[in-house]
């Protein structure tokens, strides 16, 4: 009896990391020249702006906010955040302050020890204007 065929296609490793590559060309390029995001994807070799065209089309049809956390997600938080998170805190009022403090991730509120056992009321404006605070220090 023959061996049986393999049921995955091997992908060569320069392809796999062309396409991934050319699809973070893609997202940066629709975020910051997104009129002429697809010029981009035209200066790309022709394995990768196939990768790249697919990426285009998914993102374009994406809503502005998914297409900024997307981004976020995978160019990573900005290496200034803790500064730009501290700077934001100090100029805050204190109710906006505790507020910020809950939206904060664990890592962050060990920053602020201070404020751990202090009790603030929900009042959802601010609670949302507190979380994108946090959110744009951060990224």
């Amino acid at each position: 009896m023959p061996p049986a065929p393999p049921t995955r296609r091997i992908v060569q490793r320069d392809e796999r990391e062309a396409g991934a590559l050319a699809e973070r060309i893609v997202m940066f390029a629709v975020v910051t020249r997104r009129p002429r995001a697809a010029n981009v994807v035209e200066g790309l070799s022709k394995p990768a702006a196939a990768s790249a065209k697919k990426m285009l089309e998914t993102i374009a049809s994406w809503p502005s906010g998914m297409r900024q956390a997307r981004v976020s997600l995978d160019f990573g938080l900005r290496g200034d955040q803790a500064e730009r998170l501290a700077s934001v805190m100090a100029e805050a009022h204190p109710a906006l302050r505790l507020a910020m403090y809950a939206y904060m991730s664990p890592q962050q509120q060990a920053r602020y020890p201070r404020l751990a056992a202090v009790e603030f009321r929900q009042i959802p404006g601010r609670n949302a204007w507190a979380a994108r605070l946090v959110r744009e220090a951060t990224r």
